[in-house]
């Protein structure tokens, strides 16, 4: 008389309910976990972008400061040792050796190069044409 009719709840609980909750409780925490590594690595991803976006801004203000304060003396300069190479012509061996350099710097300034040196471009032969021969071939 002591005991209420109604069985308690761990006494109607299978042996398998109890795997089924402790799986259940791994779940929840393994959800837990992924959800918390996908935060950290949201917010390294976000910091990255972060500094990422700052460098590059940082860039665009040291390009942008090259090219208004060391561009025009350094164009200055060459044209100065050009002029100079004019008037004396012993210095044209140094603009020769250097006249890559030159040649940049104009390409940058949008001025043509004084002396090209690209080769003409090869052509393929045409799909209709006979092939070339070079030299005779035995048979």
């Amino acid at each position: 008389m002591d005991q209420p009719d109604t069985p308690s709840l761990s006494q109607t609980t299978s042996p398998g309910g109890e795997d089924l909750r402790t799986l259940q409780k791994t779940a929840v925490v393994l959800l837990a976990a992924v959800f918390g590594i996908g935060l950290v690595v949201t917010n390294l991803v976000y910091q990255q972008v972060v500094d990422s976006t700052r460098r590059v801004n940082e860039g665009r203000r040291i390009v942008s400061e090259f090219q208004t304060n060391a561009l025009p003396k350094i164009s200055w300069f060459v044209d100065n040792l050009k002029t100079f190479s004019r008037t004396n012509p012993d210095f044209n061996p140094i603009l020769v050796k250097y006249g890559a350099f030159i040649d940049d710097l104009n390409r940058t300034r949008g001025v043509a190069p004084a002396n090209p040196t690209v080769s003409p471009p090869v052509t393929a032969p045409q799909p209709n044409s006979p092939p070339a021969q070079t030299s005779p071939q035995k048979k």
